[in-house]
Protein backbone atom coordinates (compact mmCIF):
# COMPACT_ATOMS: atom_id res chain seq x y z
CA UNK A 1 0.00 0.00 0.00
CA UNK A 2 1.14 3.70 -0.62
CA UNK A 3 2.14 6.02 1.88
CA UNK A 4 -0.51 8.62 2.80
CA UNK A 5 -3.15 6.81 1.11
CA UNK A 6 -6.19 9.32 0.79
CA UNK A 7 -9.03 10.58 -2.26
CA UNK A 8 -10.95 13.77 -2.52
CA UNK A 9 -14.23 15.56 -3.99
CA UNK A 10 -14.01 19.08 -5.75
CA UNK A 11 -17.32 20.93 -6.14
CA UNK A 12 -17.03 23.43 -7.87
CA UNK A 13 -18.95 27.02 -6.74
CA UNK A 14 -18.57 30.46 -8.01
CA UNK A 15 -19.74 33.94 -6.00
CA UNK A 16 -22.01 36.25 -7.56
CA UNK A 17 -23.54 39.24 -6.52
CA UNK A 18 -27.28 39.64 -7.07
CA UNK A 19 -28.19 42.89 -5.86
CA UNK A 20 -31.38 44.30 -4.31
CA UNK A 21 -33.23 43.96 -7.92
CA UNK A 22 -31.23 40.43 -8.57
CA UNK A 23 -32.43 39.17 -5.37
CA UNK A 24 -35.76 40.39 -5.49
CA UNK A 25 -35.94 39.05 -9.16
CA UNK A 26 -34.59 35.48 -8.38
CA UNK A 27 -36.99 35.67 -5.72
CA UNK A 28 -40.43 36.26 -8.05
CA UNK A 29 -38.74 32.91 -10.53
CA UNK A 30 -38.32 31.14 -7.30
CA UNK A 31 -41.81 31.59 -6.16
CA UNK A 32 -43.26 30.84 -9.49
CA UNK A 33 -44.94 34.30 -10.07
CA UNK A 34 -42.62 35.57 -13.22
CA UNK A 35 -45.48 36.75 -15.11
CA UNK A 36 -44.87 40.09 -17.45
CA UNK A 37 -47.27 41.86 -14.41
CA UNK A 38 -45.70 41.04 -11.24
CA UNK A 39 -41.97 41.76 -12.95
CA UNK A 40 -43.18 44.99 -13.61
CA UNK A 41 -44.80 45.25 -10.36
CA UNK A 42 -41.19 43.51 -8.63
CA UNK A 43 -39.84 46.78 -10.82
CA UNK A 44 -41.83 48.96 -9.47
CA UNK A 45 -41.42 47.57 -5.66
CA UNK A 46 -37.72 47.39 -6.22
CA UNK A 47 -36.75 50.94 -7.48
CA UNK A 48 -36.85 52.52 -3.98
CA UNK A 49 -34.39 50.04 -2.24
CA UNK A 50 -32.04 50.48 -5.22
CA UNK A 51 -32.22 54.22 -5.59
CA UNK A 52 -29.78 54.69 -2.63
CA UNK A 53 -27.12 52.82 -3.77
CA UNK A 54 -27.64 54.36 -7.23
CA UNK A 55 -27.98 57.53 -6.33
CA UNK A 56 -24.59 57.08 -3.66
CA UNK A 57 -22.88 55.42 -6.86
CA UNK A 58 -23.56 58.61 -9.50
CA UNK A 59 -22.50 60.81 -6.24
CA UNK A 60 -19.08 58.96 -5.45
CA UNK A 61 -18.57 58.99 -9.54
CA UNK A 62 -18.94 62.95 -9.57
CA UNK A 63 -17.01 63.32 -6.76
CA UNK A 64 -13.69 61.18 -8.45
CA UNK A 65 -14.62 63.26 -11.84
CA UNK A 66 -14.13 66.71 -10.12
CA UNK A 67 -10.72 65.45 -8.54
CA UNK A 68 -9.43 63.97 -11.01
CA UNK A 69 -10.09 67.21 -12.76
CA UNK A 70 -8.40 69.40 -10.45
CA UNK A 71 -5.25 66.78 -10.84
CA UNK A 72 -5.81 65.33 -7.26
CA UNK A 73 -6.22 61.47 -6.52
CA UNK A 74 -9.88 59.92 -5.81
CA UNK A 75 -11.27 56.39 -5.54
CA UNK A 76 -13.88 56.87 -3.61
CA UNK A 77 -17.07 54.60 -4.25
CA UNK A 78 -20.81 53.98 -2.97
CA UNK A 79 -19.70 51.89 -0.44
CA UNK A 80 -16.99 54.15 1.23
CA UNK A 81 -19.27 57.01 0.67
CA UNK A 82 -21.96 55.43 2.99
CA UNK A 83 -19.53 54.00 5.39
CA UNK A 84 -17.57 57.31 6.02
CA UNK A 85 -21.05 59.40 6.24
CA UNK A 86 -23.39 56.50 7.69
CA UNK A 87 -21.24 53.71 9.51
CA UNK A 88 -23.05 51.08 6.66
CA UNK A 89 -21.95 49.58 3.30
CA UNK A 90 -24.96 48.04 1.09
CA UNK A 91 -25.40 44.58 1.05
CA UNK A 92 -24.53 43.09 -1.92
CA UNK A 93 -26.64 40.08 -1.59
CA UNK A 94 -24.17 37.40 -2.33
CA UNK A 95 -24.66 34.02 -2.97
CA UNK A 96 -22.66 30.66 -4.01
CA UNK A 97 -23.60 29.23 -7.15
CA UNK A 98 -22.54 25.80 -7.93
CA UNK A 99 -20.75 25.47 -11.23
CA UNK A 100 -19.57 22.18 -11.15
CA UNK A 101 -17.32 18.91 -10.00
CA UNK A 102 -13.82 18.67 -11.18
CA UNK A 103 -12.34 15.62 -11.71
CA UNK A 104 -10.52 13.35 -9.05
CA UNK A 105 -7.06 13.14 -9.04
CA UNK A 106 -4.65 10.68 -7.07
CA UNK A 107 -1.34 10.73 -5.88
CA UNK A 108 0.77 7.54 -4.64
CA UNK A 109 3.71 7.52 -3.44
CA UNK A 110 6.14 3.96 -2.98
CA UNK A 111 9.34 3.42 -1.76
CA UNK A 112 11.27 0.57 -3.51
CA UNK A 113 13.95 -1.31 -2.13
CA UNK A 114 16.06 -4.16 -4.45
CA UNK A 115 17.52 -6.93 -2.19
CA UNK A 116 19.30 -8.63 -4.99
CA UNK A 117 20.11 -7.50 -8.98
CA UNK A 118 17.08 -9.38 -10.00
CA UNK A 119 15.05 -6.89 -7.92
CA UNK A 120 16.86 -3.79 -9.33
CA UNK A 121 16.07 -5.37 -12.75
CA UNK A 122 12.38 -5.59 -11.49
CA UNK A 123 12.66 -2.19 -10.42
CA UNK A 124 13.46 -0.65 -13.56
CA UNK A 125 10.48 -2.85 -15.48
CA UNK A 126 8.00 -1.51 -13.18
CA UNK A 127 9.21 2.82 -14.13
CA UNK A 128 9.45 1.73 -17.70
CA UNK A 129 5.77 -0.03 -17.24
CA UNK A 130 4.16 3.42 -15.59
CA UNK A 131 6.40 5.77 -18.11
CA UNK A 132 5.75 4.35 -21.04
CA UNK A 133 1.83 4.30 -20.07
CA UNK A 134 2.26 8.03 -19.13
CA UNK A 135 3.37 9.12 -22.54
CA UNK A 136 2.03 9.18 -26.16
CA UNK A 137 3.75 7.26 -29.41
CA UNK A 138 4.24 8.90 -32.47
CA UNK A 139 2.29 7.50 -35.74
CA UNK A 140 0.12 7.60 -38.69
CA UNK A 141 -3.64 8.41 -38.91
CA UNK A 142 -3.27 6.38 -41.95
CA UNK A 143 -1.39 3.77 -44.16
CA UNK A 144 -0.47 6.60 -46.83
CA UNK A 145 3.21 6.71 -45.39
CA UNK A 146 5.51 4.00 -46.88
CA UNK A 147 3.56 3.72 -50.43
CA UNK A 148 5.85 2.87 -52.78
CA UNK A 149 7.04 5.91 -54.90
CA UNK A 150 6.52 8.47 -51.72
CA UNK A 151 9.30 10.93 -51.65
CA UNK A 152 11.20 9.84 -47.87
CA UNK A 153 11.11 12.85 -46.31
CA UNK A 154 6.99 12.61 -46.88
CA UNK A 155 6.94 9.58 -44.96
CA UNK A 156 8.67 10.94 -42.63
CA UNK A 157 6.26 13.98 -42.05
CA UNK A 158 3.28 11.72 -42.56
CA UNK A 159 4.47 8.82 -39.83
CA UNK A 160 5.18 12.02 -37.06
CA UNK A 161 2.17 13.84 -37.96
CA UNK A 162 -0.07 12.37 -34.81
CA UNK A 163 0.53 11.32 -31.42
CA UNK A 164 -1.86 7.97 -30.01
CA UNK A 165 -3.45 8.96 -26.79
CA UNK A 166 -1.42 7.32 -23.76
CA UNK A 167 -2.89 4.19 -22.23
CA UNK A 168 -5.47 4.56 -18.94
CA UNK A 169 -5.27 2.51 -15.96
CA UNK A 170 -7.46 1.30 -13.60
CA UNK A 171 -6.72 0.98 -10.11
CA UNK A 172 -8.11 -0.97 -7.64
CA UNK A 173 -7.36 -1.91 -3.94
CA UNK A 174 -6.62 -5.55 -4.05
CA UNK A 175 -6.01 -7.98 -0.53
CA UNK A 176 -3.20 -10.43 -0.86
CA UNK A 177 -2.70 -13.49 1.54
CA UNK A 178 -0.06 -13.77 3.94
CA UNK A 179 2.27 -15.76 1.20
CA UNK A 180 1.77 -12.85 -1.01
CA UNK A 181 -0.39 -14.43 -3.60
CA UNK A 182 -3.70 -12.89 -4.12
CA UNK A 183 -7.06 -13.83 -2.23
CA UNK A 184 -9.21 -15.73 -3.93
CA UNK A 185 -12.29 -12.56 -4.15
CA UNK A 186 -9.28 -10.08 -3.23
CA UNK A 187 -10.25 -7.99 -6.27
CA UNK A 188 -14.12 -8.27 -5.73
CA UNK A 189 -14.32 -6.98 -1.54
CA UNK A 190 -14.67 -3.24 -1.08
CA UNK A 191 -11.96 -1.42 0.26
CA UNK A 192 -11.93 2.18 1.45
CA UNK A 193 -13.27 3.92 -2.01
CA UNK A 194 -13.64 2.98 -5.76
CA UNK A 195 -11.53 4.70 -9.03
CA UNK A 196 -12.90 5.60 -11.92
CA UNK A 197 -10.00 4.69 -15.27
CA UNK A 198 -7.87 7.49 -14.94
CA UNK A 199 -5.08 8.80 -16.99
CA UNK A 200 -1.32 9.24 -15.66
CA UNK A 201 -0.40 13.12 -15.24
CA UNK A 202 2.74 13.08 -13.85
CA UNK A 203 5.81 10.46 -12.88
CA UNK A 204 7.84 11.57 -10.19
CA UNK A 205 11.49 9.57 -9.51
CA UNK A 206 13.69 9.97 -6.67
CA UNK A 207 16.86 7.83 -6.97
CA UNK A 208 18.34 9.26 -3.78
CA UNK A 209 15.54 8.73 -1.13
CA UNK A 210 18.22 8.52 1.60
CA UNK A 211 19.64 11.65 0.87
CA UNK A 212 22.75 10.16 -0.64
CA UNK A 213 23.57 8.18 -4.17
CA UNK A 214 23.71 4.89 -4.02
CA UNK A 215 24.34 2.62 -6.61
CA UNK A 216 26.35 -0.79 -7.38
CA UNK A 217 26.90 -2.26 -10.96
CA UNK A 218 26.41 -6.01 -11.74
CA UNK A 219 29.08 -7.33 -14.21
CA UNK A 220 28.47 -9.10 -17.44
CA UNK A 221 24.79 -7.41 -17.60
CA UNK A 222 23.00 -5.76 -20.30
CA UNK A 223 24.57 -1.91 -20.18
CA UNK A 224 21.76 -0.62 -19.89
CA UNK A 225 20.55 -2.65 -16.64
CA UNK A 226 24.29 -3.16 -15.32
CA UNK A 227 24.11 -0.43 -13.00
CA UNK A 228 20.81 -0.18 -10.33
CA UNK A 229 20.49 2.07 -7.37
CA UNK A 230 19.47 -0.22 -4.38
CA UNK A 231 16.31 2.03 -3.42
CA UNK A 232 14.22 4.98 -5.22
CA UNK A 233 10.90 6.17 -4.37
CA UNK A 234 8.28 6.74 -7.02
CA UNK A 235 5.41 9.20 -6.97
CA UNK A 236 2.60 8.53 -9.16
CA UNK A 237 -0.52 10.86 -10.24
CA UNK A 238 -3.68 9.86 -11.69
CA UNK A 239 -6.63 11.85 -12.82
CA UNK A 240 -10.04 9.89 -13.16
CA UNK A 241 -11.47 10.30 -16.58
CA UNK A 242 -15.15 10.44 -15.09
CA UNK A 243 -17.10 12.54 -13.34
CA UNK A 244 -18.03 11.02 -9.71
CA UNK A 245 -21.74 11.80 -9.19
CA UNK A 246 -24.52 10.83 -6.13
CA UNK A 247 -24.83 7.40 -8.36
CA UNK A 248 -20.89 6.36 -8.00
CA UNK A 249 -20.61 8.26 -4.12
CA UNK A 250 -23.77 4.99 -3.42
CA UNK A 251 -21.85 2.67 -5.62
CA UNK A 252 -18.35 2.99 -3.26
CA UNK A 253 -16.44 5.79 -5.19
Amino acid sequence: MPKGLQTQYSPSYRQVELGAAGAAAIQAVGNGSASTEDMAKLLGDTAGAVLPEFASGAFAGAINGAAQMGGLAGGIDANSLQALTRGRVFNPYKENVFTGINFRQHSFNFKLVARSPEEAKEMQSILNYFKEGAVPNIGSSDDTAGKKDIEKLTRSLSGNRFFTVPDSFNIKFIRLRPDGQADKDGDKDFMHFKIHPSVCTGIQVNYTPDGQYTAFKKPGTDPKQSIQVPALNLTLSFTETKLVTTVDINDGF
